[in-house]
């Protein structure tokens, strides 16, 4: 019985990730989130932490292209623990650059300052020199409108 039961999780999985995929590339942002959504429930209880990580950064892209700021900056944060936890670090400065920019688009300069500072001390580290010049540009925009 445990066997089935691991199967059909397995399947489950398998054909959230294909809704999901398929609902993202044809901009159906509403069903995308909802599969996200359990997909990303099935990830937290399988204990697949970077899994949960990347899908939250997906999430969280559809989110704000939704103009949905707080759950997009709840999935990044999120992201963002994970991947420290992990030592994910390229995915963990990723979130915290698109977490700087969005914070930055909703006028939080201080937060968007300190995300980007982030994700450019990891940059450096990691010897990342494109995401190091990204996060330059970035915050230049950041101390351009704090002004």
């Amino acid at each position: 019985m445990e066997k089935e039961e691991q199967i059909g999780k397995f399947l489950y999985e398998a054909v959230y990730k294909v809704m999901f995929a398929a609902y993202s590339l044809m901009r159906d942002y509403t069903n995308a989130i909802t599969y996200g959504r359990k997909l990303l429930t099935i990830e937290r209880e399988r204990g697949e932490t970077v899994n949960e990580g990347k899908l939250s950064i997906k999430l969280a892209a559809i989110y704000e292209g939704q103009n949905k700021y707080v759950e997009a900056k709840e999935l990044y944060k999120r992201a963002i623990s994970i991947m420290n936890k992990t030592g994910n670090s390229k995915e963990e400065a990723d979130a915290c650059v698109k977490l700087g920019t969005l914070l930055c688009s909703l006028s939080e300069f201080g937060k968007a300052k300190e995300y980007l500072e982030k994700a450019f001390a990891i940059a450096i580290k990691t010897g990342d020199r494109e995401k190091e010049e990204s996060c330059y540009g970035n915050l230049g925009t950041v101390f351009f409108f704090a002004r």
